[in-house]
């Protein structure tokens, strides 16, 4: 078992040490089978969610999240793009409701936004650019736009794109995705590139760029153009 905390003195997160009972210290301990979840059979990793005070519900919506009771499968559907093969994942929404209201309490497959815009995109491509490629649908006029927006980004949006994982992603009209119908995201395999999620065939700029990495939260790729550092952000591009 290991314990991942924020240490109250100096604000970092890691790994708790356990005092063990020759007076030395480990990074983990083992268990007895007792203690095991249920949810684990043979083998497998549970996560507990402990909040930021004792009475804490972690299964509640950060405030301001879009469509509370599918909040946990709307934030994984928007930070990947995709899931390695053989990974299956699933969100519990409805979880207030009864497990037996099986019409609302219910396991949705989180599928990242790259089969969503595939399935219901009516044309798509992709630009070279230096340091990465944009890639770029146009979704078709369909009922998914707005009946799909509990759980993913169903209508337009940007983002940065590194190894599967979306960063800075800007829905709406907040600058970027200035159509209902039109969606892009920037990839480039080893390398982000920024987007400008305009309709097909709108201007985009791309400045030379030499990856960094993520930051230790994951919300933001670091770059350094002409060898200065600088956090590339999804609305940085116009």
């Amino acid at each position: 078992m290991v314990h991942l905390w924020r240490d109250p003195e100096t604000g970092q997160y890691g790994l708790k040490q356990f005092r063990l009972s020759d007076g030395s210290f480990a990074h983990y301990v083992r268990i007895d089978d007792s203690l095991k979840p249920r949810q684990i059979k043979d083998h497998g990793t549970m996560v507990v969610l402990l909040g930021d005070e004792v009475d804490a519900d972690t299964m509640q919506s950060p405030p301001g999240a879009p469509s509370p009771s599918r909040w946990v499968a709307r934030y994984l559907n928007t930070r990947y793009f995709r899931f390695p093969e053989g990974v299956t994942v699933r969100a519990r929404e409805g979880w207030d409701r009864p497990r037996s209201d099986q019409s609302v309490n219910v396991l949705r497959r989180v599928i990242g936004q790259e089969e969503y815009l595939e399935a219901h995109s009516e044309s798509s491509g992709s630009v070279p650019v230096s340091g990465g490629r944009v890639r770029w649908w146009i979704l078709k006029n369909e009922k998914a736009l707005s009946q799909n927006t509990g759980s993913l980004a169903s209508s337009g949006h940007a983002a940065a794109l590194y190894q599967d994982e979306l960063y800075e992603m800007v829905t709406g009209v907040a600058g970027i995705a200035r159509s209902s119908s039109a969606s892009s995201s920037a990839t480039s395999g080893s390398r982000p590139t920024r987007t400008s999620g305009r309709r097909a065939g709108g201007r985009r700029r791309r400045p030379e760029h030499r990856l960094h990495a993520p930051d230790p939260r994951r919300r933001t790729v670091t770059v350094a153009p002409a060898g200065v550092g600088r956090e590339m952000r999804a609305g940085d591009a116009r």
